[in-house]
């Protein structure tokens, strides 16, 4: 029982952080920060017809640069190993137009100590050149603004 209710707990918490988010870039959108915002958009492998690919949001900034985005509440191993499989459809699909993109996953500025954790293990994998990863980094919500205003 103890388990169910910490599922469910931890499900209202990333819904919660998602909506946080596509609030936070619905006003980026009202006060002109950024050009375009599409929350859960879906895109397919070049080639294939399935939108097998699915992140919490795609950005377009002023310069016209675009960064996708999944965001999380916890940073664990196999959670990111998922985003990795959306990150590689996604630069695949975009490439294939001549595109590149960023691809973040974001994190709340503020979390427990375990996570933390996994945090800077996860991170500093994703800095380590002999790894390699579709993910361009991890970032708190703080870091996403820095680079959406620079």
């Amino acid at each position: 029982m103890q388990d169910n209710e910490s599922n469910t707990a931890k499900s209202s918490g990333g819904h919660s952080f998602n909506q946080q988010l596509n609030k936070l870039m619905s006003q980026l959108l009202t006060e002109n920060k950024i050009d375009n915002f599409r929350k859960e958009p879906r895109y397919n492998y070049p080639s294939k017809k399935q939108k097998q690919f699915s992140p919490d949001g795609e950005i377009t900034l002023l310069d016209g640069r675009i960064i996708i985005y999944d965001n999380t509440t916890t940073v664990r191993h196999d959670r990111l190993k998922q985003k990795l499989w959306d990150a590689y459809g996604i630069k695949e699909h975009f490439k294939s137009q001549d595109i590149l993109i960023q691809y973040y996953v974001v994190v709340p500025d503020e979390m427990i100590e375990k996570e933390v954790k996994n945090f800077l293990r996860e991170k500093a994998k994703l800095n380590n050149s002999e790894y390699y990863s579709t993910i361009d980094d991890i970032i708190t919500i703080r870091e996403l603004l820095k680079i959406i205003v620079n």
